[in-house]
């Protein structure tokens, strides 16, 4: 789609000042999740080489199944930046074939390569690894990323790294016999679409084997564990390795570019939150192995501060061990903006507790109040301005006029 820069968005009609052009792209996707219609075709949500969900096909009569590659042909191929990482989607996506199962997936690299040549676009590099794009969209984002309800699923996977093809085939209890690497992934749906997660370090399999197989579900009270946050994902993870194991090929998600990955459920139910604070996040597990109160802190260990996860002794919820005014205060000293508070059972508040900055409307330049300009308590960080009624954030212009 090509647009006049400084031309509105019509929400109904046409527009000289929009022109659309139709090319189609070849995507090489792994089915993460597959639904049959009422009338018997099948929708697919595809993944691309990373493990990211580019969308849903439109129904087809092919028949596949989760972990197989399908060859999808998209009219168009979108990206753009989102809390600090690529986000792709796409038009128009019908199923052209089912690929043999060692075919190199599309990465998204290539979808953005796509992207950019469809639409004359760029998006930055920022150098940043995975790890700190992670870091970063936590630190960012976590104050948007609570379920509303306050409750959701989870899972708990062990993925297992460095393999060659061969010891794919071994079971969770003979790769406990090798030394290859293994860590935790938690993964917590906040939305219909996305998860949050923490990565779990384990240690070696020495470690894990004389902790009774997992050291999380095994961990001894007020014992802790370090990790790590990871980049949002799709919900589709939620069944990803429970009635048998994933196995990803070389290049492809959670492997290595030359060995492969194996993912393994270990646990899965559901959850509620309690209080989260920008270094510390209350959760309450219900599976059949992780059980009851969580916590995620950012400690100091070693000169450094690093996230820990444990679960402590004192299984009291915080909101009930804490006051809330005495709380909010706390955070006002330190300058810190936003805090979640909940109970088990009831709906988390978002407060914030800090003075947001002044905003200036980047339409037509008048200053204006965050707290009268919000756009609605079911949006953060979307506000309309009063003068001209545009709609923004202060990362983003939506560029609506409603």
């Amino acid at each position: 789609m090509v647009k006049v820069a400084d031309s509105d968005y019509p929400l109904t009609g046409r527009s000289s000042k929009i022109a659309k052009l139709k090319n189609f792209k070849e995507i090489r996707g792994r089915v993460v999740e597959k639904r049959k219609t009422e009338a018997g075709a099948y929708v697919y949500d595809i993944a691309l080489s990373d493990g990211s969900v580019i969308g849903s096909t439109y129904a087809t009569r092919l028949e596949a199944n989760v972990g197989d590659i399908l060859e999808v042909r998209a009219a168009e191929v979108k990206v753009k930046e989102e809390d600090g990482r690529r986000v792709f989607t796409w038009d128009n996506p019908i199923v052209a074939s089912l690929k043999p199962r060692g075919t190199a997936l599309t990465t998204p690299e290539q979808a953005e390569a796509m992207a950019r040549k469809r639409r004359g676009m760029a998006v930055e590099d920022e150098g940043e690894t995975r790890s700190e794009a992670a870091e970063k969209f936590w630190a960012e984002s976590w104050h948007r990323s609570f379920p509303p309800s306050g409750k959701g699923e989870f899972v708990y996977h062990h993925h297992w790294r460095g393999l060659s093809e061969e010891e794919t085939k071994l079971s969770e209890e003979e790769l406990l016999q090798t030394e290859h690497s293994v860590h935790g992934d938690l993964r917590l749906q906040f939305s219909d679409e996305a998860l949050f997660g923490f990565t779990v370090f384990l240690g070696t399999t020495e470690e894990v084997r004389k902790a009774g197989g997992d050291r999380l579900v095994n961990l001894p009270p007020d014992d802790k564990l370090q990790g790590a946050w990871k980049l949002s994902q799709p919900v589709a993870w939620l069944k990803v390795g429970r009635d048998k194991p994933m196995v990803t090929a070389p290049g492809e998600v959670g492997a290595t570019s030359e060995k492969y990955s194996k993912f393994l459920a270990q646990d899965w139910g559901t959850y509620q939150i309690g209080v989260w604070r920008e270094h510390f996040f209350e959760l309450f597990l219900n599976g059949k192995k992780l059980k009851g109160r969580y916590t995620m802190q950012y400690a100091p260990v070693g000169g450094r501060r690093v996230w820990l996860i444990g679960k402590p002794k004192d299984q009291t919820p915080y909101a009930e061990a804490n006051k809330l005014d005495d709380v909010v205060n706390e955070l006002k000293g330190k300058g810190q903006r936003y805090l979640v508070w909940a109970r088990p059972g009831e709906k988390p508040e978002l407060i914030e507790v800090g003075k947001a900055e002044q905003l200036t409307c980047p339409k037509c330049g008048d200053t204006l109040e965050p707290g009268a300009a919000k756009l609605s308590d079911n949006f953060h960080d979307v506000f309309r301005c009063p003068g001209c009624k545009h709609i923004f954030s202060p990362c983003v212009s939506l560029g609506l006029n409603l």
